[in-house]
This record gives structure tokens, sequence and C-alpha cells, in this order.
């Protein structure tokens, strides 16, 4: 990820991106997994809790245009595009993992939460009704089984 500065003439540069945008949001997810279950499956007390299952949208919102260029082709070129996800590996003492965090323009920011956030939130929500279950467990029964 770069922006672009416009001094006496354009200067491409991701100076503070890291430090101001990706470190912090990384420092943030690691610290709300780290709070929820690891399992990948709401642990509670049937009829006596909620469970509840959490996703976790890492996102830069921006005002300024949003560009896009596919390294792997011979002809690189910038597309506008409305939203892109970027992915960074960080290895340090209190954060090692791979992050995906999409930058969003805020022209196109409902689009986004509608097409990515709100589809699969809904997707997932529809998989629940069909089958409660499915994303619970608790000590007595793996509801993750069919029997």
């Amino acid at each position: 990820m770069t922006r672009l500065d416009r001094k006496r003439t354009w200067l491409a540069n991701n100076r503070g991106i890291f430090t101001s945008l990706v470190y912090p949001l990384a420092k943030a997810l690691t610290y709300l997994r780290s709070q929820s279950n690891r399992s990948g499956y709401a642990i509670h007390k049937p009829g006596q809790e909620w469970a509840s299952v959490d996703f976790y949208y890492p996102l830069v919102v921006t005002s300024a245009p949003l560009f896009t260029v596919d390294v792997s082709t011979q002809d690189l070129v910038a597309v506008e595009a409305p939203w892109a996800t970027m992915t960074r590996e960080i290895k340090s003492a209190k954060i090692d993992g791979q992050f995906n965090i999409d930058i969003v323009s805020s022209a196109s920011l409902q689009k986004y939460l509608d097409e990515r956030v709100n589809l699969f939130a809904s997707s997932v929500a529809a998989l629940a009704e069909e089958n409660p279950k499915r994303f619970v467990t608790h000590e007595d029964h793996d509801y993750r089984r069919s029997d």
C-alpha cells in the first residue's frame, strides 16, 4: 500500500502507513482474537447463555480515490477500484501472523458493507436458522455431529 503526495511533484511512498494503520489494526485484531473462543465454535450453556460467533473486518476507509495494480501482469496499469484487500505478514515480539485489511473509498463504503459484510452475515444467519446448533457446542454434547 502506498499513497501519493503532491509536493512540488507527485511522490509515491508508504511512510507512516505501517505504523499508523497496519500495525495498530493487526494489534487490535490480535487482542480481540485472544479474548474470544479459539475453537471456531461458540461454547455456551443452552437455555442459560447466548451463543455468539464473532467476525472481524479490519478496514481502512479513505476519502481519496483508491487504485489497484495487478503486479502479476506484464503491463502495470493503475485501475480505480471501490475497495481492495491488502495482505501483510507481521512477525514481531507481540504479533505474529498474516493479516488481511480491506481498504475502501468512502464513496463505496455502503456498497462494500452491503456486498461484503452484510451479504456474508446474512449467509451465516441463514445457515444458523437452518441448523441452529451448527455453530455451537457445550460440555454435554458436541452439536457439530449429526447423530
